[in-house]
Order: C-alpha cells, then structure tokens, then sequence
C-alpha cells in the first residue's frame, strides 16, 4: 500500500522530539536551586540605616539608665548621712562639732555648709577620732578603707547642714526645713538648690 508523501512527512514531524540543549537546562536547574547572592546599594544602606537607629535607641536607654542609677545612689547616701547623724545625737544628746572641718558656700544659705570631709568620715566611722568627738568609738556609718571624702557619683562632696541651735530647723538652699539634719547633693548639673538634687527633704 503506497501512503501519500505529505502523510509521510507528517508523520516524521509527530514522532520528532524537540532537542533541548544538556548545557542549558543544567543552567536553568543552578539558577532555579541557586538564587543571585549579595546586595543592592539600596538594601545595605536601608540594613545600615536600621542598624544606627537601634544603636542610638539602645546608647539612649543605657545612659538613662545610668543617671538613674547615680541617682539611687546618691539617695542612699544622703538617707545613710541623715541617719549616722540622727545616731549620733541619740548617743551623745548633741551634735559633733565640725568647725574644723572643710566647709563650702552654698547660694541661699546664710552660714557654711560641711562637707563630707575626712573630719566628718572619722566621726561617723568611730575607729580613730583625733577630733575626740566620738569618743565612745561608735561606728555610725561605713565608708571605705582609704577614702578621705565622701562624694557623691558626679564626684562632689555631700553637703551637710546641723541644727547646731537646737531650734528644730536647717537652712538648706531654698530656705529652711524643720528638720534637725539635712543632707544633700549638688546632683548631676553640680547647682545646689535645683530640682535634680538628691536630698534627705521634700
């Protein structure tokens, strides 16, 4: 039986598979399983851009953290003077007498300010008292080994007011307070008489 030759050629072309090329479907097999690697310019500034933002959040937070730290710390210790002084007017029914001690001028109050000096911290700390005004050797208050002043955490000396009259009241920088012991820090602006100052009143 003779087929006709256009069937012929049909018939070729139906059983003919299309040729694909070994080499390039390797490629699109690497390129589907391997994604392009690196970066834009645009994304590593976006990255960067992101990655200071958080820097500077977190450096913020840490510094106000520790402010806030400093400033419990100076709380505690004007409250610890407050009470070592309280103390010792329950043991000695009078005040040490401190006119030898290094005092500073504070705006607003009439007379010196003590300053936690070496004179105050061998008082309070009651092992050796040149001053002889703690001669029970009562230890009122610790402090460090070889420290010779007391100061607080921005590195000033705590101020320390008595009532040396016995009338009940201390002058403090805005005034007085009826109080018979007022302690203080000049805080982190270093100015006495400004709202940062920790101190033993309201």
């Amino acid at each position: 039986m003779n087929i006709p030759s256009t069937s012929k050629k049909s018939a070729v072309c139906s059983l003919q598979s299309p040729v694909h090329s070994p080499r390039s479907s390797v490629f699109r097999l690497r390129s589907s399983v391997f994604p392009r690697a690196g970066f834009t310019l645009l994304e590593m500034l976006v990255v960067i851009a992101i990655i200071m933002l958080l820097a500077g959040l977190i450096l913020a937070a840490v510094n106000v953290a520790r402010d806030r730290a400093k400033d419990l710390r100076a709380r505690r210790d004007v409250a610890q003077l407050k009470t070592a002084f309280t103390a010792y007017y329950g043991d000695y029914n009078r005040f040490p007498d401190l006119q030898d001690s290094s005092t500073t001028n504070v705006p607003g109050v009439s007379g010196d300010v003590v300053i936690c000096d070496n004179d105050v911290i061998r008082i309070l700390r009651g092992r050796e008292d040149p001053t002889g005004e703690n001669p029970k050797k009562i230890s009122y208050m610790d402090f460090h080994q070889n420290t010779s002043a007391f100061n607080d955490p921005w590195g000033n000396p705590y101020r320390i007011t008595l009532d040396t009259d016995y009338d009940s009241n201390v002058e403090i920088p805005s005034g007085e307070v009826r109080q018979s012991v007022a302690a203080w820090s000049a805080g982190k602006d270093e100015k006495d008489g400004t709202d940062d100052d920790p101190r033993t009143w309201r």
